[in-house]
């Protein structure tokens, strides 16, 4: 079985678009990006409901926290914990 490595991740990722939602917060007509992370060694499956929330989890895997305008708040040496994890 393959081990963790703390400076190397990989994920399968998918992408796909889909039509908004009555009561959502876009129209009906707007499309939204969706997307599932797939890690290929413990075959967990996320999804994120847009780009931004996939952004923020992958900030948060590799320990980097931004603000609204993307500059760093930390260190990317800080890790934070495997959501992926065993």
């Amino acid at each position: 079985m393959l081990k963790a490595r703390p400076d190397y991740q990989s994920f399968l990722l998918r992408l796909y678009r889909v039509r908004g939602e009555p009561g959502a917060q876009s129209t009906p007509t707007e499309t939204i990006w969706r997307a599932s992370l797939e890690n290929p060694r413990t075959h967990q499956r996320q999804g994120f409901a847009d780009l931004e929330e996939l952004f923020d989890f992958l900030r948060h895997e590799i320990g980097v926290a931004s603000n609204s305008a993307g500059e760093p708040l930390e260190s990317p040496e800080k890790t934070a914990p495997n959501v992926f994890s065993e």
